[in-house]
């Protein structure tokens, strides 16, 4: 098999868990995807296939990942910048604040 085998497989494996989700019709989420794939490993007692819904598995987090470096990087603002500006209003003055 070559890697695009391998990549239909996944990519077969995510829509699997993708699918079952609609079906429930509970949250949509990485979360629940992540959860999803996971119960698909958990049912099969083929080792390949378990192998791939790990990758799969794997690919779902790798992405998370790229798209909170990308979200990190178009904002501007460095990580301890960005915890700062959401936890710090700096207009307000210390006696005003209601927490």
């Amino acid at each position: 098999m070559n890697r695009s085998d391998y990549q239909q497989i996944i990519d077969e494996i995510i829509g699997e868990a993708t699918l079952a989700l609609l079906q429930q019709a509970g949250p949509i989420n990485t979360r629940a995807l992540l959860e999803q794939i996971s119960k698909l490993g958990e049912q099969s007692d083929d080792p390949e296939r378990r192998r791939y819904v790990a990758l799969a598995m794997s690919e779902v987090r790798e992405s998370l990942a790229e798209g909170n470096k990308k979200q990190r990087k178009n904002s501007g603002f460095t990580d301890a910048e960005s915890a700062h500006h959401h936890y710090a209003n700096p207009h307000q003055s210390g006696s005003r604040q209601k927490h």
